[in-house]
């Protein structure tokens, strides 16, 4: 019973690669004779293999030149503010989208503005003017200060520099540009309508004045709603301002201002959102 037992145990022996064996393991290119192949990737043998394409590495941005890089700056400063004198040209022009008219021809914005000495009270306050007209609509910043016998509107273009700075005072009204061109329309054309928001009341009546018939509507003390209409209807329309939860007696000069004022200029075909964002007196 040791023989067979012993024979089968011999048989599976052999079959193992062994050192003892006397015989070596041959590799498939010594028993094929012949150069071995490797799989096809279609083949495929079961195993994953890194590849060994490497990916590229991302250029690094070059810097630009030291005479280059100031002038691209200026370029993208000129390009902003020319989208704010658009704006401006687009919110002064006439109904339709057409140019503004020009000092000396037509009516033009006729406005009486007050002198801003004989206003009681002092004031700073930053604004967000949202426009909207035939063109589209935009929205820049502004600040407006009174202080004694001088109005100044600053204009800011859209990367936080100036854009004008206009001054009311006892000689008239000024005006500075950092626009890379002229305004086609007389300057001070922005000034009245800050003047018809804010100081051009009727105290909650109905009046005549300055060729104009001036009506505001009240609500519980307050202003909630300003109109002008020229007497001789040129322009025609109506120029209508409407102050949110009203306008208290003496704001903006002495009190604070509403939070949102829509003025609607049927005169030009324009529409000015301004939000008070912040306002102090001084």
């Amino acid at each position: 019973m040791s023989g067979p037992s012993s024979g089968r145990s011999r048989r599976r022996a052999s079959r193992r690669p062994s050192g003892s064996s006397g015989r070596a393991s041959r590799r498939p290119s010594e028993s094929s004779g012949r150069a071995s192949r490797r799989p096809s990737p279609s083949e495929g043998d079961g195993r994953l293999r890194p590849s060994r394409a490497r990916a590229r590495r991302p250029e690094r941005a070059r810097p630009l030149p030291v005479a280059v890089a100031p002038r691209i700056r200026y370029i993208v400063a000129m390009t902003r503010a020319s989208l704010l004198a658009a704006l401006l040209l687009a919110a002064c022009g006439p109904r339709g989208g057409g140019p503004p008219p020009n000092a000396g021809e037509g009516p033009g914005y006729p406005t009486e503005m007050v002198d801003p000495a004989s206003l009681e009270g002092d004031f700073a306050m930053e604004q967000e003017v949202t426009m909207r007209h035939p063109r589209g609509e935009d929205t820049f910043r502004a600040v407006l200060q009174k202080r004694g016998g001088e109005l100044l509107l600053l204009g800011l273009a859209p990367h936080g520099g100036r854009a004008f700075l206009l001054r009311q005072d006892a000689e008239g009204v000024s005006f500075e540009s950092y626009m890379p061109f002229e305004l086609p329309f007389p300057p001070e054309y922005i000034l009245h309508d800050v003047h018809r928001t804010w100081f051009l009341g009727s105290d909650g009546a109905t009046v005549e004045r300055d060729g104009e018939r001036i009506t505001e509507r009240l609500e519980g003390g307050r202003v909630v709603e300003r109109s002008f209409e020229r007497l001789d209807g040129a322009p025609d329309g109506t120029i209508t301002v409407r102050f949110g939860e009203g306008l208290a007696a003496g704001a903006p000069l002495s009190a604070e201002p509403p939070d949102e004022v829509v003025l609607e200029n049927g005169w030009f075909g324009y529409t000015a959102t301004i939000r008070t964002l912040s306002w102090q007196p001084l």
